[in-house]
């Protein structure tokens, strides 16, 4: 398992991409003012999950992973989201397949998290991309719920591996809490 922290006090947007190992997103700021923010990334075996919060609005453009789903959720912040075209709010799940761009613009206080996961964790759920015409499906309500609530859990593992604190996952604890709910 490797976890990986980065406390933003600026905007430094080579940081940013970084942060996010494997993908090409750029960022750009959209308002005024000092940036801070906050990216936690953890992978175990062939899952990512990766968390973020930023105090300004920002633009993030660019391709995912070609080998893994991402299923992202919007946690927080203030106001609507625009992601790929499509104005939501939150607390928004969507689906991303393999590869595909993403074009996110967000809200002030954005809090987010993505979970990158192989084709077949999904499909064990019953969320298939196949069935969708873009590369934005929504994950039906009850597995939404329970996805939320697993992503919740993790931010708060997360933040306390990050933090030094005492609950350190082991790589197969990771995979079955995140994946079972």
């Amino acid at each position: 398992m490797r976890l990986e922290s980065t406390y933003l006090d600026s905007f430094d947007p080579v940081s940013m991409e970084e942060a996010l190992s494997g993908t090409t997103i750029r960022h750009v700021q959209l308002a005024r003012g000092r940036f801070l923010g906050k990216l936690l990334s953890i992978q175990a075996g062939q899952h990512r999950l990766s968390y973020g919060r930023y105090n300004l609005p920002l633009h993030a453009q660019g391709a995912m992973l070609d080998d893994l789903i991402t299923v992202g959720f919007i946690l927080d912040g203030v106001g609507e989201y625009n992601v790929n075209g499509r104005i939501t709010a939150k607390p928004a799940p969507v689906v991303l397949r393999e590869g595909a761009e993403l074009d996110f613009f967000m809200a002030p206080r954005t809090e987010w998290m993505a979970l990158q996961v192989k084709r077949s964790a999904l499909e064990a759920l019953d969320v298939s991309p196949e069935n969708h015409s873009d590369s934005l499906v929504n994950i039906p309500g009850s597995v939404a719920m329970e996805a939320r609530e697993s992503m919740r859990r993790a931010v708060a593992e997360l933040r306390a591996i990050s933090a030094g604190g005492n609950a350190i996952l082991s790589p197969g604890t990771y995979s079955e809490s995140i994946l079972s709910g």
